[in-house]
């Protein structure tokens, strides 16, 4: 266990018994105080290091899944056990407190091994599809977020003399094939097998497709069985029954938000309140999408943003009124993000591969969409959808949301 899992696991720990002993501890009735309070804390503690992050890649939603689920479980538990409603207030600050203190942890930590780690040098090899520019531009991006991995010493062309590409293999620690082509792909992940060389590549559209797939034997030799598991309706079920449940309670719970967003537009120009969209969702389906209008009213093509559009964009309040598109079962919470019919025609005929987006509803957020940004290629969006298309699943949808709301905040004290 790290030096920083010890600490976070501490100080939830400790933050949890803190407000546990005044508050709940007298709930279940204990006749020894100090046994119970050791008890419940060692449940806390297993039940907090079996839902603890496994691996760094899911570390914030992970200990954000670790720390709110054992907190309700242990209040419901008191109020079961001592008959009454127990105080809710007294965990919701606990929780707060473990939030607020395990991100700044997380937060000191990061930066303490950003310092302290030396970047490997790093040999990027583009594709021939790829300028030099294009390729320089990818580099510039991995570095403005993870210089303390990366030092690049060399980027080339795959189609560079073999003595040269080598030679950069060999002098190199870390090697990024960055789109090479399907018959160049294969020779480099060779080399840099047989040189035990750490190697990063870019996946292609048939690496995605194949993680539906499954092992079949037939006698000596070993196929692939594409398993078509959006086509079911099972798959869907407990999705579309959470969709129907959630957008309700939210069109419920937000509906003052929304009415002073309609009497905000209304006031600014008397114009419409509503915009309507044709969009694509599963089986290219067409639907109207709703959103709240945000640009000036005669101003629609030009898409200048109004003053109260700005606010609405900014927040996110704009994309509200899809959750009745989601409650019809026109879109869901989460998916590939919905585009009109002209542009999906354009891209499915210049993209074979774009078709596959449409395996699934169109969602209000989606693994694209809090993963990517406006220099992002559409094909690399395009492979970040159909990744989510064949291992969607509701903790991922749970992650993609929380997510979505982490980018909306952070925009906010931007």
């Amino acid at each position: 266990m790290s030096k920083r899992k010890i600490v976070i696991s501490a100080w939830v720990i400790a933050l949890f018994v803190i407000v546990w002993v005044p508050f709940y501890n007298a709930l279940l009735g204990a006749k020894d105080p100090l046994v119970s309070t050791i008890v419940t804390a060692l449940v806390y503690a297993l039940i907090y290091f079996w839902m603890s992050p496994r691996n760094k890649e899911e570390e914030i939603f992970s200990q954000l899944m670790a720390i709110v689920v054992p907190d309700v479980i242990m209040v419901i538990e008191a109020g079961l056990i001592g008959k009454q409603m127990p105080m809710i207030l007294p965990m919701l600050e606990a929780m707060l407190g473990q939030l607020c203190g395990t991100a700044l942890i997380l937060l000191i930590s990061k930066q303490i091994l950003e310092k302290k780690q030396t970047p490997q040098t790093t040999f990027l090899v583009h594709g021939k599809g790829v300028s030099d520019d294009g390729a320089r531009a990818f580099a510039k991006r991995l570095l403005d977020k993870y210089k303390h991995k990366f030092k690049f010493t060399c980027i080339g062309s795959e189609d560079l003399e073999a003595r040269v590409l080598i030679e950069q293999i060999k002098a190199n620690d870390v090697i990024i094939l960055y789109n090479l082509s399907p018959e160049t792909r294969g020779d480099f992940l060779k080399i840099c097998c047989e040189m035990k060389k750490k190697y990063y590549f870019t996946s292609s559209i048939e690496d995605m497709i194949s993680q539906g797939a499954s092992y079949k034997q037939f006698d000596d030799t070993m196929l692939l069985e594409y398993e078509y598991r959006n086509d079911t309706d099972k798959v869907y079920t407990a999705k579309r029954l959470l969709d129907m449940f959630f957008s309700a309670l939210f069109m419920l719970l937000l509906s003052p938000i929304m009415l002073i967003a309609t009497i905000a537009i209304y006031i600014e120009d008397q114009g419409a309140i509503i915009r309507t969209q044709r969009c694509c969702t599963k089986d290219a389906k067409i639907f109207e999408r709703y959103t709240f209008r945000i640009t000036a009213d005669d101003d629609e093509k030009k898409n200048t943003l109004s003053k109260v559009g700005k606010i609405l964009k900014r927040t996110g309040v704009y994309a509200l009124p899809q959750l009745y598109n989601v409650f019809r079962g026109e879109m869901s919470f989460v998916g590939p993000q919905p585009e009109s019919p002209e542009i999906t025609k354009y891209n499915t005929q210049r993209m074979a591969e774009y078709s596959y987006r449409l395996w699934c509803p169109a969602g209000m957020t989606g693994y694209a969409q809090v993963h990517s940004n406006r220099s992002t290629p559409v094909l690399d969006k395009i492979n970040m959808d159909i990744m989510y298309v064949e291992n969607h699943s509701l903790s991922m949808d749970f992650k993609i949301i929380i997510l979505s709301l982490l980018k909306i905040f952070i925009k906010q004290s931007i």
